[in-house]
C-alpha cells in the first residue's frame, strides 16, 4: 500500500523509459532525461508520477515556467499528492502569486496536518503581505527610502515578481540612483515576455546619464520586440544620430 504523499514504484514493465531516467538525472544530463520523460508521457499522458518527475527536472534546470503546467496536471489528476502542491506553491510564491501559493500550502496541511516547513511558509506569507502593504503605502506617500526597505524584504522571497522590481526601480530613480534603477529594470526584462516598454525605459535611463552607446543598445532590443513601436523608433533615430556625432 502506497502512502498518499509517496510516488508509487514504477517497474520496467510498466514503463521501459523510466528506469534509465533516475540514472540520467543523477548525472545531471537533464536534456536526455527530458527526452525520456517526453516519450513516457506521450505513451501515458495521465501518469501523474511521470509528469511530476518531468516537472522536477524542469525545476532543476531552472525552467520553472515549464514545470508549472506539469505540476498543474499532477494536482488535477491527484489532488492529494502533496509533493506536487509544495513544489508548485514554492514556484508560485517566488513569482509573487501569494494567494495561489497559500492555497497550495493550505491544501498540503489538509492532508498532512503537520508539516513544519509548510507551516513556516504560511507564516512567511503573512509577513510578506505586511511588507507589500507597507511598501505600497510608503510609495504612494513618496517615502522612497522606506518603501525600498520593504520591497527589499519582499524580494528576498518573491524573487520572480516583475512588479516589485519595477516598483523598486521607480524608488531608485526617484532617489537619483539611476544605475540601481537600471539593474532592476534589466532583471525585469528577463521575467516578462513582452519587455518592449521596459527596454525603452532602460534606454532612456542610460540616455539620462549620458551613456549613449548603452542607450542605443537597449532601444535596439525594444525594436527587436516591436519594430513599429510608436515611441521606440523615434527615440532610436534620435540616439543613433547622437551616437554618430560622437
Amino acid at each position: 500500500m502506497v502512502g498518499r504523499n509517496n510516488v508509487e514504484p514504477i517497474t520496467e514493465e510498466m514503463h521501459p523509459y523510466l528506469n534509465p531516467i533516475r540514472q540520467i538525472t543523477f548525472i545531471r544530463q537533464f536534456a536526455d532525461a527530458l527526452t525520456h520523460y517526453h516519450a513516457a508521457i506521450e505513451l501515458d499522458p495521465k501518469n501523474y508520477q511521470t509528469l511530476y518527475r518531468r516537472a522536477t527536472v524542469y525545476l532543476a534546470m531552472g525552467k520553472s515556467k515549464a514545470a508549472i503546467p506539469d505540476l498543474d496536471k499532477v494536482v488535477e489528476l491527484k489532488g492529494d499528492f502533496t509533493a506536487a502542491r509544495i513544489q508548485r506553491g514554492n514556484v508560485l510564491l517566488k513569482q509573487g502569486e501569494i494567494d495561489a501559493a497559500e492555497s497550495d500550502f493550505n491544501a498540503v496541511l489538509s492532508v498532512e496536518h503537520s508539516n513544519s516547513d509548510v507551516e513556516n511558509k504560511l507564516v512567511l506569507i503573512d509577513d510578506l503581505r505586511q511588507y507589500l502593504h507597507q511598501a505600497r503605502i510608503l510609495f504612494a506617500e513618496k517615502d522612497w527610502h522606506s518603501a525600498e526597505h520593504y520591497l527589499n524584504k519582499a524580494l528576498e522571497h518573491l524573487v520572480w515578481d516583475p512588479s516589485l522590481y519595477r516598483l523598486r526601480a521607480q524608488c531608485h530613480e526617484a532617489r537619483g540612483e539611476t544605475r540601481k534603477a537600471i539593474a532592476d529594470m534589466r532583471t525585469l526584462t528577463k521575467l516578462v515576455a513582452d519587455s518592449t516598454e521596459d527596454f525603452l525605459k532602460i534606454s532612456r535611463l542610460y540616455y539620462g546619464i549620458g551613456e549613449v552607446e548603452e542607450s542605443l543598445s537597449q532601444i535596439r532590443e525594444c525594436l527587436k520586440l516591436n519594430p513599429d513601436h510608436k515611441e521606440c523608433f523615434p527615440f532610436y533615430k534620435k540616439i543613433k544620430k547622437l551616437a554618430k556625432m560622437r
